[in-house]
């Protein structure tokens, strides 16, 4: 983290307490104490009313703020409101000035809340949002690295902030199809529910009962979730003997929201999770390492392969893993350790261990 990270760290660090205080109690105050801090923390001149150009005219309406370039040009625009009043009206409003100028980014904030569109997607309004922000709730790493990603100066100059925009934006709406399928998929696996799905229920019962529940009862109750018990339900061939308890998996394996990857070794478990999550988060390496607390051991993640282990041996040859963006992941590990890393790299990532993401290590 450079020195202009650490500083928009700290004014994030300290709106939040402002605002936790109530200290920004009109449009006003919100406009000159977070938006302008802002900007200029990520390197738009304040001060320079061509660049930053507050009540951009479009026609007869005026918004807030329009980040320009070359100067008059608008490239970015800012509806700001008193805080809690970020709703849609706001959004109809900054979506008419977009329009009519032909921006790509649009920011709709309270001070607390930062909500970035794409103009140009498609659906409602709320279907264009690829980014909110919540700086008293939300986690300030986090938050800087969106405002530098998107806002920052050079960013926009260079047309690069438009290209994320896009990107963020199909990732949601990706994500959003998924979402709006799994009533649906979970309701049919419910009713139909397969040998598989079942013997992994009666496992998790016996773990953590002691008792394995007879299979009828299962289907039974997992037909009861779905609305209705299933009329039908797989038969085994005649003369295959079902077996009376759960076998375990042949093979490690992970499922990261609800798509399985089986794997050879516990190793490819846990550099296949690393890898899904670093790609999907382009600063998720950089966080994680900053929870590192080595205390004078070994690295678990490092920009160098030859910085995860001690000098003189051969680990970084043999155990070391490159993830997305010049990362490298120390391997050499048990699977105990394999598993709270894993922990904790969900908890960077956002995501809920155990539920959005099942791993297991062995065989």
């Amino acid at each position: 983290m450079n020195d202009k990270d650490d500083q928009l760290t700290e004014h994030i660090v300290d709106i939040r307490e402002r605002l936790g205080q109530g200290e920004y109690d009109s449009e006003a105050a919100v406009s000159n104490g977070v938006v302008k801090r802002l900007l200029e923390a990520v390197g738009w001149p304040r001060y320079d009313q061509q660049v930053v150009r507050p009540e951009f005219q479009i026609e007869t309406r005026k918004v807030d703020f329009a980040l320009c370039d070359p100067p008059g040009k608008p490239r970015v625009l800012l509806e700001v409101k008193a805080v809690g009043s970020a709703d849609q009206k706001g959004e109809d409003q900054l979506f008419q000035y977009c329009y009519r100028k032909g921006v790509k980014l649009a920011v709709l904030t309270d001070g607390n809340t930062w909500k970035l569109y794409y103009p140009y997607g498609d659906g409602e309004y709320s279907d264009r949002l690829f980014r909110d922000l919540d700086i008293i709730n939300g986690d300030v790493t986090s938050i800087a690295d969106t405002l530098q990603w998107f806002l920052a100066i050079d960013a926009v100059k260079s047309g690069v902030a438009f290209e994320r925009c896009e990107e963020a934006y199909a990732e949601c709406v990706s994500r959003r199809k998924a979402a709006e399928a799994f009533s649906s998929v979970w309701d049919t696996i419910l009713r139909e529910p397969d040998e598989e799905l079942v013997e992994l229920f009666r496992r998790r019962v016996e773990k953590s009962t002691g008792v394995h529940p007879e299979q009828d009862a299962v289907f039974e109750f997992l037909g009861k979730q779905a609305g209705r018990i299933p009329t039908e339900r797989p038969v085994p061939p005649r003369g295959i003997r079902q077996p009376e308890r759960y076998e375990e998996p042949s093979s490690p394996f992970y499922t990261l929201n609800g798509v399985t990857t089986r794997c050879k070794t516990g190793k490819e478990v846990f550099v296949g999770v690393f890898r899904e999550f670093a790609k999907r988060d382009l600063n998720f390496c950089e966080r994680y390492a900053s929870t590192q607390k080595t205390g004078g051991r070994r690295l678990e993640i490092a920009r160098r392969a030859k910085d995860l282990y001690p000098p003189g041996t051969k680990l970084s040859t043999t155990d070391a893993s490159e993830l997305s963006g010049g990362w490298w992941l120390a391997t050499h590990l048990n699977n105990d350790s394999k598993k709270t890393r894993i922990q904790r790299a969900c908890d960077v990532a956002g995501i809920k261990y155990g539920h959005d993401l099942i791993v297991s290590l062995s065989k």
